[in-house]
C-alpha cells in the first residue's frame, strides 16, 4: 500500500516545502530536507517523525545523503550556505565547507557508494572530491564547470558525472584526476 504524510506534519510550526531526501543505509529512516534549512527524520514504515527536525542551513537544503556507514548526514544548502557534515545520531555539525558562491539556488553533492568520498561543487566553478574521514580535498576538477545542479559517482567510484545545466555531461576519470571524457 501507499503511505503518505503531509508536509505540515513533518515540519510543524513554520510553512515549509519538501526538498532533498534520502534513505538511511539500513532503510529504516528517511531524512528529508526542507525549503527553510531543516532536516526531519522519518520512520520509513509509518512516515512519522522519529525525532524533532534540526535546523542545519539558513535556506533550502537542495541535496542530502548519508555517508560513513550512516553515521554522517551530508547536506547541501542553497544560496551560498555550502555543505555541512552532521553527526546523524546527535545532530551536531562536524564540519562545514564553502560551496558555490553567491545566490546559486542549490549546492550539488554526491557521496560515493562506499560512503567515504564526497563530490561537491565549490567556489570558482570547480568540483572537488573530499575524503570524508580526513575531510581533505583529494582531487580538484582540471577545469571549471558551468552551473550544475547535480553530481553522480559511478557505482565503482571510478567516474564522476557532472551535468552542466546548459551544456554537456562531463565524465571525470577519478583514477586519473586530470582527465575528462
Amino acid at each position: 500500500g501507499l503511505t503518505h504524510r503531509m508536509v505540515d506534519d513533518i515540519f510543524p510550526h513554520r510553512r515549509s516545502e519538501l526538498r532533498g531526501l534520502t534513505f538511511s543505509p539500513d532503510g529504516r529512516e528517511l531524512a528529508v530536507g526542507s525549503s527553510d534549512g531543516r532536516v526531519a527524520f522519518l520512520d520509513t514504515a509509518t512516515l512519522r517523525r522519529v525525532r524533532e527536525p534540526i535546523q542545519l542551513h539558513g535556506h533550502q537544503i537542495s541535496h542530502i545523503a548519508y555517508a560513513l556507514n550512516g553515521s554522517v548526514l551530508v547536506t547541501g544548502g542553497g544560496f551560498g550556505t555550502g555543505i555541512k557534515l552532521t553527526e546523524a545520531a546527535s545532530g551536531r555539525v562536524l564540519a562545514q565547507f564553502d560551496g558555490f558562491e553567491g545566490l546559486f539556488p542549490q549546492q550539488p553533492l554526491a557521496v560515493s557508494r562506499d560512503g567515504k568520498r564526497l563530490a561537491m561543487g565549490g567556489p570558482e566553478g570547480r568540483v572537488y572530491i573530499r575524503d570524508l574521514v580526513s575531510r581533505r580535498i583529494v582531487a580538484t576538477s582540471p577545469m571549471r564547470v558551468g552551473v550544475t545542479g547535480d553530481l553522480a559517482f559511478s557505482p565503482d567510484g571510478k567516474w564522476l558525472a557532472i551535468p552542466e545545466t546548459r551544456g554537456p555531461i562531463l565524465l571525470w576519470d577519478l583514477r586519473r584526476p586530470g582527465h575528462w571524457r
